[in-house]
């Protein structure tokens, strides 16, 4: 839900080095923690999701159901898609056809 910023390669070369100073055990304790700190952002995650539901009216909670639905119809479409473009590609003799991908558009209802 946050736009965070990645580590760059030399952060990433750093961490890598700290993890080959450790013991063992203390391997397991920084593994233990990296585990620890994902299950607190999804504990997070889900409690704004809660938040932002529990503000909704009964109908609203209705509606965003359906918005739900619509997307995940939406992408099923867009996966359906790309496995026939790229079938249409292997399938062609020797030529590299892409085909454009259609646009979904997405009309709130109400």
């Amino acid at each position: 839900m946050t736009n965070e910023e990645l580590l760059s390669p030399e952060h990433w070369r750093v961490f890598r080095l700290f993890l080959g100073s450790l013991s063992d055990e203390e391997l397991d304790y920084v593994e233990d923690q990296l585990k620890k700190e994902q299950l607190a952002r999804q504990e997070r995650e889900t409690i704004i999701v809660r938040l932002f539901y529990g503000s909704m009216s009964a109908q609203d909670l209705d509606t965003a159901g359906q918005q739900i639905c619509r997307e995940r119809q939406g992408r099923a479409e867009d996966q359906r898609i790309l496995r026939e473009s790229a079938s249409a590609r292997t399938t062609t003799s020797g030529r590299n056809t892409v085909r454009k991908k259609r646009r979904r558009v997405v009309r709130p209802r109400g």
